[in-house]
């Protein structure tokens, strides 16, 4: 494999996504949302009951990292069934 095909991969992906709103969105806009809102949950819930265990806690973190994973997967699915 030569590193210049590698390279003309990453500068096509690099001019798409610089130029589409909808992909700057889901890439930035989205997880941002997503972090503010269960940020905004977590917090309510420790204030709400702050005797509760942090197992709560713990949950809701694993929600918004899954929610950072699925949103990463979808885009790279998205992507590759553009370009399909």
């Amino acid at each position: 494999m030569k590193i210049h095909r590698i390279y003309a991969i990453i500068l096509r992906y690099t001019y798409l996504f610089m130029r589409s709103f909808d992909r700057l969105s889901d890439a930035f806009y989205w997880p941002a949302l997503d972090l503010f809102v269960w940020g905004l949950t977590s917090l309510y819930f420790r204030s709400f009951m702050p005797e509760a265990s942090p197992v709560l806690l713990i949950i809701l973190s694993g929600i918004v990292l899954w929610l950072i994973v699925w949103r990463r997967q979808y885009k790279i699915t998205v992507n590759l069934l553009e370009d399909l």
